[in-house]
Formats: structure tokens, sequence, C-alpha cells
């Protein structure tokens, strides 16, 4: 999470945060290994069914529409939570694109202030608010965060720069010095640039908390699907196959990525 301190004459800037992702990515992970658990389960009650099909009397194959029936329903479900998957994979990619633009926007106009940084300009896919099932690479988004947190610390660390010059120019102004006007002009860019940094931050802290809510509210989903499906189909499934924190899965959901 982002610790932001400002005092009341905002005169300083505090930014630390953590690995916005670390925490997504574990459950990312536990969200895929269900579906891999789903999967593996669809394809056993698959072969039953395919079997049973080769191997009974033609006469009585009309008897296990229901199991086919059944397959369809849970792989129903499982559609369902992988394009829930799809959405807020989708739906993260567009705000964290959305505010590298619009920081990068800020910064490109107001590159005449000497505490603005340089835009750093990176070619990202782009996002389109219609096309909600677009999946878009997740080390892509990754590499899009760092690079906005990057932007802050920069205009947070050329910020301060600027305000302790302020700070030095008053102390000459109280010895006789007429640079008040040039004083109040440049702290008045000093506010307004802090103000913008406060929201870009608090941005990200909305992001972080909002995230993370999406994807705990999808585990409970599935967890509730997985139980029920377990209380119905008492076959064993193959140990979960470990997935990797980029999210290389296979089968049903390998367009994930």
């Amino acid at each position: 999470m982002t610790d932001l301190k400002t005092d009341e004459s905002l005169n300083s800037v505090e930014y630390t945060k953590t690995n916005v992702f670390e925490h997504l990515n574990l459950k990312r992970t536990k969200i895929n290994n269900y579906f891999i658990e789903m999967e593996n389960k669809l394809a056993k009650m698959s072969k039953i069914h395919k079997d049973l099909q080769l191997n009974s009397n033609a006469d009585f194959c009309v008897g296990i529409d229901a199991l086919h029936f059944q397959i369809k329903l849970i792989g129903c479900d499982l559609t369902n939570h992988i394009n829930a998957f799809k959405l807020i994979d989708n739906h993260i990619y567009g705000e964290y694109y959305k505010l590298y633009n619009t920081i990068l926007e800020y910064c490109s106009h107001k590159s005449s202030n000497s505490f603005i940084p340089d835009a750093v300009h990176t070619k990202f896919p782009i996002y389109r608010d219609l096309d909600t099932m677009k999946v878009y690479d997740y080390e892509v988004l990754k590499e899009m965060e760092k690079l906005v947190d990057s932007m802050i610390v920069k205009l947070i660390k050329g910020l301060n720069n600027v305000r302790e010059k302020n700070q030095q120019n008053t102390s000459i102004s109280i010895n006789g010095i007429h640079i008040e006007g040039m004083i109040t002009e440049e702290t008045y860019k000093i506010h307004e640039t802090q103000e913008r940094i406060n929201t870009f931050i608090k941005y990200i802290e909305t992001y972080t908390t909002h995230h993370s809510k999406y994807f705990s509210d999808l585990i409970e989903r599935i967890e509730l699907s997985n139980s029920m499906i377990n209380r119905d189909v008492r076959i064993n499934t193959p140990p979960e196959t470990p997935c990797l924190s980029n999210g290389k899965e296979h089968g049903l959901f390998e367009e994930l990525i």
C-alpha cells in the first residue's frame, strides 16, 4: 500500500510503496489452480462419458444424457469464472493504462517547470473500453505499473528540490531582496503540482483496494462452485499443476495469458 504524508501547509510529500502486484499474483495463482482442478475433473468425467457411450448398448445410451448435461453444466460454470477472470484482468490493465497516459500527458505539458521530469514514452498496447474481453500480457501490465511508480517518484523528488530552493529564496527575501513575486508564483506551482501528485497516489491506493477485492470475490465464487462439484462428483483428480506467477496456464484457459 501507499504511504502518503502531507502536512497542512503542503510542506512535504513522502511516497513509499511495496510491489502492488505481489499480493495480486498470489490471488491469480490460486484462481488458476482452481481452474486446473475443475478442468481435470471435467476431463475425467468426459472420459467416463465417452467410455460409457462406447461400451453401452445403444438402447441405453439415452440414460447417460444426464451425465452429458452434468458435464455441460460444470463446463458452463468454469467458462463463466474464466470470463470473469478475463474481465478483471482487462479492467486492471485499462485503469493503469489510463493512469499512465494521464501522468505522461501531465509531464509533457508541464515540462517547462524545472521540477517536472521528462516524460518517458513507452509504447503499450492500446486499451479500448468496448473490448472488455481482450487479454493483455500480464508482464506488460506489471511493466506499466513500475513506470507509473517511477514517474511519481521523480515528480516528488523534483518537487522537493524546488521547494527547498524556494525556501532558500524566502530567506533571501527576508533580508530585503525584492523577490516576493517570484516566490509567490513558485509557491503556487509547488502547491498545484503537489495536489496533482496526491491525486495520482490516491488513484493507486484505490486501484490496489479494488483490484484485490475483485479477485477475492472471484475466489469465493469459485470455491463455492468447486465445493458443490466435489460434493456431488467424488472422483479423484491429479494434483494441481503448479502455476507460475506470470500465469502460464493451459487447457481451457491457456488464452488468458
